[in-house]
């Protein structure tokens, strides 16, 4: 007769992977605020006329990059 031992093991993330993931989201983030700052600053190069003929005030900037 034989006799097979079946198990369920819960999937955990190893160490390993954990580690990988958060130094992905660390690199993503880093490369979503560098966007920012880029978008921020080309903004800012802009003339005040020129923000105006894209209805944005200068004081608006920073809000209109993050999204907000």
């Amino acid at each position: 007769m034989a006799y097979v031992a079946t198990q369920k093991y819960d999937a955990k993330p190893s160490i390993f992977s954990a580690l990988i993931q958060g130094v992905q989201n660390g690199f993503t983030s880093f490369a979503e605020a560098r966007k920012l700052a880029a978008d921020a600053q080309e903004l800012e190069a802009l003339s005040d006329r020129q923000l105006a003929d894209i209805g944005i005030r200068r004081d608006e900037i920073a809000r209109r990059v993050a999204g907000l």
